[in-house]
């Protein structure tokens, strides 16, 4: 049976592409705006070198986007305000198992952990994959409960600057 493998690199491509083809939407690249927007989804301690590069709201999805000091750092908030999907993100990643592999991106899942976020548990996925430069970077990734409804916290690195306890640190910072 085919595994299905939620992609947050789809989805922002979506937000950018629509947003450039005039469908209705807010996308800011203020600082105050952009931590404003994460707020909205989350109270969350970016970590240090971290600035604001985006925000986005569009047909029912918020997200606020931080890049690092480096190319392949990022952290990424999305969060929908359809409760709908929070049922289907928490299936889509109950069947991800170790190895399967997400044929738009090129990730490939190399670790699945338990996590607590907001007294909830949750799944950890960490995956794999090489950028365009062709640099290979690290995924982890986490479904909770949002301020407004279900949402997904995304943090890349290189796989040299990966650091796990980055982020164990920004998933227990989620307020």
């Amino acid at each position: 049976m085919k595994k299905k493998f939620f992609s947050v690199s789809l989805l922002i491509l979506i937000l950018i592409s629509l947003t450039a083809c005039g469908t209705e939407t807010s996308l800011n690249t203020k600082p105050e705006t952009v931590r404003q927007a994460a707020l909205q989804i989350a109270s969350i301690d970016v970590p240090e070198g971290f600035r604001p590069e985006f925000s986005a709201s569009l047909m029912g999805y918020t997200a606020a986007s931080f890049r690092g000091q480096y190319e392949t750092s990022h952290l990424y908030l999305i969060q929908s305000d359809k409760d709908d999907d929070q049922e289907q993100l928490e299936q889509m990643l109950s069947e991800i198992v170790i190895g399967t592999g997400d044929g738009v991106t090129g990730l490939v899942v190399v670790d699945i952990q338990k996590a607590e976020v907001r007294g909830e548990e949750t799944q950890m996925i960490i995956s794999e994959g090489v950028n365009s430069e062709g640099v290979t970077y690290r995924q982890g990734a986490a479904v909770f409960q949002g301020n407004g409804g279900p949402a997904l916290l995304v943090y890349l690195e290189s796989v040299g600057n990966w650091d796990q306890a980055v982020f164990d640190t920004l998933l227990a910072s989620i307020q």
